[in-house]
């Protein structure tokens, strides 16, 4: 079986998550977000929306999000996600809309034809498109996140999305035992060249520090996502 692969973004560099797969014609597209690190907004390489048979989202945050309601201005490809992550992405992008000072190549319009084409799925539920089999596992990243399985007649094929292999405050570590196996695996890689210390042990030194300038009578700012991140610190 012929798989084509075509990396739209997020090739050495974070943001714009957008891979694009060919499988004997068959169009599927894995993420289409945004990067917001310049002074402008910058989008993925442009695919042809009415030649996709699925889209799929592995989870909320604009850079793996934020451009999908481009595919909805000429198109309405179906697009897969948890419900969570249809529900956060949503809210995601309309407050991108709202506060970006630059011009943002669609409008609510096509949002609203983005959630009516989308279609829920839950955790390990499978959905079939012609001979493509899709599922939705756990990753573990923020809620409603999700690796994608997607499973051919001779390949299976699994994108992680961003993932998380231990338990937090928030969530439990992504279940990577409910994936059988991957003869193709595309995965994630922001954090691949740091060696980060000890979950408990970075913990116990921001309390530290949270304690020392609260007793001295000061406040503290803690910027951080405000999906995923927030929650775990609250």
């Amino acid at each position: 079986m012929s798989v084509k692969l075509k990396l739209l973004g997020a090739a050495k560099e974070v943001g714009r998550a957008g891979i694009l797969l060919d499988i004997e014609g068959e169009q599927v597209l894995l993420d289409y977000g945004v990067s917001l690190k310049g002074n402008e907004p910058e989008f993925p390489l442009p695919v042809q929306p009415r030649t996709l048979r699925v889209c799929t989202l592995s989870h909320a945050h604009l850079d793996h999000s934020g451009a999908l309601p481009l595919l909805y201005v000429s198109a309405k490809p179906p697009l897969l996600a948890t419900p969570l992550s249809l529900s956060l992405s949503e809210l995601l992008i309309r407050d991108f809309m709202k506060l970006s000072k630059y011009y943002i190549p669609y409008e609510s319009e096509e949002l609203e034809k983005m959630k009516e084409h989308a279609i829920p799925l839950v955790h390990n539920e499978v959905y079939e498109e012609g001979e493509l089999t899709f599922k939705m596992v756990d990753a573990g990243h923020i809620p409603g996140s999700s690796m994608i399985v997607l499973e051919t007649p001779s390949l299976s094929i699994v994108y992680t999305g961003d993932y998380a292999l231990h338990d937090t405050c928030l969530l439990r570590r992504g279940d990577s035992g409910a994936i059988a196996k991957a003869d193709v695996l595309i995965m994630e890689t922001t954090y691949a060249e740091f060696d980060h210390p000890p979950r408990d042990v970075v913990e116990k030194e921001f309390i530290a520090s949270l304690e020392e300038v609260l007793s001295a009578g000061g406040s503290v700012l803690v910027p951080a996502f405000a999906v995923g991140r927030a929650q775990e610190i609250l």
